[in-house]
């Protein structure tokens, strides 16, 4: 019962994402008619050179952003390097030039103890959010179609 249930769920969630595909054809198709003054058969071509349009936009704009930063040269980058992990060395004693990796272990370190909060924070989110998901469309399905209802768990 739980599989037929679950695939007539997935029909049904399939046919109102292939209707919400149509009306947003349906605004663009508009949208092109009406801004450009087009028939409706050439509609696509207007959408590709507008989407062509604000593709070459955007490149240029990211390629202005970059260009106003400048970015270190790989010999800075090894120089920095280089420095921070003299500088670590000589902060932990001298055990700790026979450990290799003391600068990606408390790297590691500082990457766990400032992001492990936020990707607990956004584990529960998504759950959280899968959970509100799945028990909309089970409603918005039982309401519906009352006949069908899923097993119980």
């Amino acid at each position: 019962m739980a599989a037929e249930t679950t695939s007539y769920y997935q029909r049904n969630l399939g046919g109102d994402l292939r209707l919400a595909l149509a009306l947003a054809d349906e605004i663009r198709g508009r949208i092109a008619v009406r801004a450009f003054g087009v028939p409706r058969e050439q509609s696509w071509l207007v959408t590709l050179i507008a989407l062509g349009v604000l593709a070459g936009a955007a490149h240029d704009s990211g390629e202005r952003l970059q260009a106003r930063r400048p970015h270190p040269t790989s010999g800075d980058a090894l120089l920095g390097a280089f420095t921070g992990d003299e500088l670590l060395h000589e902060l932990a004693g001298p055990a700790a030039r026979e450990m290799g990796g003391l600068a990606a272990l408390i790297a590691l370190a500082l990457v766990a103890s400032r992001g492990g909060p936020a990707v607990t924070r956004s584990v529960r989110g998504m759950r959280a959010s899968q959970k509100r998901m799945r028990t909309a469309v089970h409603d918005h399905y039982n309401k519906r179609f009352p006949a069908i209802r899923p097993a119980a768990r």
